[in-house]
């Protein structure tokens, strides 16, 4: 017997594939399917670090952010070329 998070996340999916391509499972290719599964785990993501960040917005946290030196010097390479 299936999981009930197992349960939830074929839900999602569905509605994935319905809502957001406008298919009908009987009529979705694999693609469709692999595309239902990365929304439906995009969904999930973004569910959690929204979460996090209005977490971190309600106790005052700050966040740190920095880029890479390989990030810069691409940057670099690219105007300058």
């Amino acid at each position: 017997m299936a999981s009930r998070s197992t349960r939830r996340v074929q839900a999602r999916l569905l509605l994935n594939l319905f809502y957001v391509q406008g298919k009908i499972p009987t009529l979705a290719t694999r693609h469709d399917y692999y595309l239902a599964l990365a929304l439906t785990v995009r969904d999930q993501m973004l569910h959690r670090w929204i979460s996090t960040a209005e977490a971190y917005t309600k106790h005052g946290s700050r966040t740190v952010a920095y880029f890479s030196a390989e990030f810069l010097m691409a940057r670099t390479w690219a105007t300058t070329s």
